[in-house]
């Protein structure tokens, strides 16, 4: 991830603040960061004490440890739900970023990847893949993530792309607790999560994301997942008829 570390920081700086602006919601964050080696930097940790990254913070080498990094987050969830004592269910979104395509890692192997993702979200849980500068649709679709759920883009994209994944994911998680914290079976949240991609008029009139993200799809040759390019259109056709801020 070194080639996009600014544009990288400033998505993810970007994710959290508006995932604390969420207070209804309990969000914790585990954050591992991967390049030739796999560092977990937060496990679990309440979303308002989650600092911003910096350049000393988050410094990326140049390989891809990708499968272990996975791994390592979905294990440390794990560990953590099997010793929590709320009787609620909790929901589980993974988000996985990356610039290149995995190289590194000496644990494990994509089969196992996709095994481990296939049973989470059997449970309930939720995968998103984002790619920069690379065909992420093709390595997503490797690991078996769905293609609603897999956005590959420039690296000029990346700021407003992770903003805006930021606002839907806290609008899925609002919608969900909403309902009942507990009530709701894990597979109505897996079908809210999978449906990220979904914008409607109320989205792009009061969404500036949204309208940043139109401009940055027009302007990015990288952009391949067509659910991705179909929001784009339908932000478009939403905006000929919406006045937007």
């Amino acid at each position: 991830m070194s080639s996009s570390r600014d544009d990288v920081i400033g998505g993810f700086n970007t994710y959290i603040a508006d995932l604390k602006k969420d207070e209804d919601t309990d969000v914790k964050l585990t954050l591992v960061m991967f390049d030739t080696y796999v560092h977990k930097l937060h496990s679990g940790k309440a979303i308002k004490d989650v600092s911003e990254l910096c350049s000393k913070t988050y410094c990326p080498g140049g390989s891809t440890a990708l499968n272990d990094a996975v791994m390592e987050a979905v294990a440390d969830v794990e560990t953590r739900l099997k010793k929590s004592k709320t009787k609620d269910d909790p929901q589980v979104i993974v988000v996985v970023f990356t610039d290149g395509e995995e190289n590194a890692s000496n644990k494990f192997k994509k089969d196992a990847v996709s095994d481990k993702r296939k049973e989470k979200e059997d449970e309930g849980w939720a995968f998103i893949f984002m790619g920069a500068d690379m065909d992420a649709w093709a390595a997503g679709s490797s690991y078996g993530m769905s293609a609603g759920n897999t956005i590959s883009l420039g690296k000029q994209a990346i700021g407003d792309s992770i903003a805006y994944l930021s606002n839907r994911t806290s609008k899925a998680s609002r919608a969900y607790a909403a309902k009942g914290s507990g009530v709701i079976s894990h597979e109505v949240y897996a079908q809210t999560m999978n449906n990220l991609m979904e914008i409607d008029a109320d989205d792009v009139a009061n969404d500036k994301d949204a309208v940043h993200l139109r401009a940055t799809i027009d302007n990015s040759s990288r952009i391949s997942n067509p659910a991705y390019l179909n929001l784009a259109d339908k932000i478009k056709d939403l905006q000929s008829k919406t006045k937007t801020p």
